[in-house]
């Protein structure tokens, strides 16, 4: 059977994000419930101080929420990393039809504007060949076409073409209600991309250029995540990450509060190439 076309893989990737959308809804009915008075939390204890039983909630009902919930987070995780592999498809087909025009266009070019002594120079067939793979890169998703802009962040389009400075190396797949990361923008789903100095273009292992160089795994960063947090406690740190299609940029402040950690979300890390 044939590759399938970009159409194709762009039908399966809308059905995915619309399965995920649902998904989402769900965790966040359940985690608003189990968060809820009386709820029972989606990681506190079932017993009392002395070991029993806790009479305040209803602990069959919590414990087949917090079933739920792990079950539903690790669908999520799943359907995310089967989005952004037909993506990465749906980028391959586009990109070698686009190099293919540039490169007839760039012929022609030649051949239709010999440069002579009284003609100024024409444009760059490697400029024009850029500009026609930028195009394709953006064409391959849909994405919106404006930046929005509010009080702690920003959203910018994202095309699907994928550079080393805006590869996400983690997966936000819990965000507690009330927490520091909800009240400062940071959503389910969202794919980080760097967290301070933290970034997956900045954090090469070894010496630069060297042999040994390489690209730590999302686990690794996230190690230097963890010490970016614990040394921002009070203060603003940026935090950017991948929103359907988009690059949002988020100001969030880790900092104490009646949950656990400092911003009350948890990642995990993405394979390199997903």
């Amino acid at each position: 059977m044939g590759m399938a076309d970009a159409g194709s893989l762009r039908e399966q990737a809308k059905e995915l994000i619309d399965r995920r959308d649902k998904l989402e809804a769900q965790i966040d009915a359940i985690a608003a419930r189990l968060n809820a008075p009386g709820g029972g939390g989606i990681r506190e204890s079932l017993v009392d101080k002395e070991g029993f039983p806790r009479a305040d909630i209803d602990i069959p009902k919590v414990r087949t929420d917090r079933h739920r919930l792990a079950t539903l987070h690790a669908d999520h995780k799943q359907l995310t990393g089967q989005i952004e592999s037909l993506l990465l498809q749906i980028h391959a087909q586009a990109k070698p039809k686009e190099q293919t025009r540039a490169s007839t266009e760039a012929v022609t070019a030649r051949t239709s504007h010999e440069p002579s002594a009284s003609t100024p120079p024409t444009t760059n067939a490697t400029e024009s060949a850029a500009t026609s793979l930028t195009s394709a890169a953006a064409a391959a998703v849909p994405v919106p076409d404006t930046a929005v802009a509010a009080n702690n962040f920003s959203i910018s389009p994202c095309t699907a073409a994928t550079t080393p400075s805006s590869t996400p190396f983690a997966v936000v797949d819990e965000v507690t209600p009330g927490s520091p990361a909800e009240a400062d923008g940071v959503k389910l789903g969202d794919r980080l991309v760097s967290f301070g100095s933290v970034a997956a273009a900045q954090m090469v292992e070894g010496r630069e250029g060297g042999s040994g160089s390489r690209v730590p795994s999302g686990a690794d960063l996230l190690k230097h995540v963890a010490a970016e947090l614990r040394g921002s406690e009070g203060r603003g740190v940026k935090m950017t990450v991948v929103r359907a299609g988009n690059v949002v940029e988020l100001v969030v402040t880790p900092r104490r509060w009646h949950g656990r950690g400092l911003l009350g979300c948890h990642l995990s890390p993405l394979s390199r190439g997903s």
